[in-house]
């Protein structure tokens, strides 16, 4: 009854859209979300933790998320910076350098003293070569002296060639007298060895610059030269300056062998002249 009565209204009615013009179909808007960029450690859009420099960690435990070599647990390295975020810089540094205090300022350093530092102090030395770093002549290029102590590092003491070593000989036969081609240089004499050389034969214990010369050809006391002395067995000749065969009783030597110019005769009368000798007849000539 009311359409009749209303009858044009109806039908303009009914030919209108369901949904206004011009509005397309679309999803509902979800009012609840969020536009905004969170960089302070939230979630992003999907409920996932942000790690804007993709090193594992999230933003919210991050000290700085936009370094990848920066997070709890990051090795330390030198260079000023706090890479495992525990608000200290370049403790335990991987690339931390070791050196040695040296105290004595000889270039070594003392191996008991070891440095590990990003930054070595001054002073410090790459080796650990030094036996006493309280005594600056005391390293492996110390000069090795007689007194007892390792100069130069090597384990021993008063070894090799000194500064102050001696020269040694060694005394083969014991007669107190060195080989003067056969020494060592020490800061005290080896067994078998003395501070006095000058033996000339160091086989033969009566050869020595303090042994007696004896009649024989040898050089008994080292001095170059052979029956000289005369030795002590040396036989007593007399002198026979007239060649006569006769010497004179007042002019006497030793030697070791009768030679021309002695005799075994003592009983020339007149050694000046050859014709004058016991049982030389009148006239007579030299012999």
């Amino acid at each position: 009854m009311r359409c009749l009565l209303s009858l044009p209204l109806c039908l303009m009615m009914a030919c209108l859209p369901e949904k206004p013009i011009g509005v397309e179909d679309r999803e509902p808007v979800d009012d609840t979300s969020s536009s905004s960029d969170d960089s302070s450690g939230g979630d992003d859009d999907t409920g996932a933790p942000v790690d804007a420099d993709g090193d594992g960690v999230s933003a919210a435990t991050d000290c700085d998320d936009n370094d990848a070599s920066r997070y709890p647990g990051a090795d330390e390295v030198c260079d000023g910076e706090d890479q495992d975020c525990d608000e200290e810089i370049d403790e335990d540094a991987i690339d931390r350098v070791t050196t040695y205090a040296d105290e004595d300022e000889d270039g070594f350093g003392d191996p008991a003293a070891p440095i590990v530092a990003c930054e070595p102090p001054a002073g410090a030395v790459d080796n650990a070569e030094d036996c006493d770093d309280g005594d600056a002549e005391v390293n492996p290029d110390g000069v090795e002296t007689c007194d007892g102590r390792d100069e130069d590092c090597d384990g021993e003491f008063d070894e090799g060639l000194t500064a102050d070593a001696e020269t040694f000989y060694a005394d083969g036969d014991g007669d107190g007298y060195g080989d003067p081609n056969l020494s060592v240089q020490a800061c005290a004499a080896p067994s078998g060895y003395l501070s006095q050389a000058g033996d000339c034969d160091d086989g033969d214990a009566g050869v020595n610059p303090d042994a007696t010369e004896v009649c024989g050809g040898a050089d008994e006391n080292c001095d170059g030269e052979t029956d000289e002395g005369p030795p002590i067995d040396a036989t007593l000749f007399y002198i026979d300056d007239d060649g006569d065969g006769f010497g004179d009783a007042a002019k006497t030597t030793r030697a070791c062998a009768l030679t021309a110019g002695l005799s075994e005769d003592d009983t020339d009368c007149d050694d000046g002249d050859p014709t004058s000798f016991p049982g030389a007849s009148d006239g007579a000539t030299t012999l």
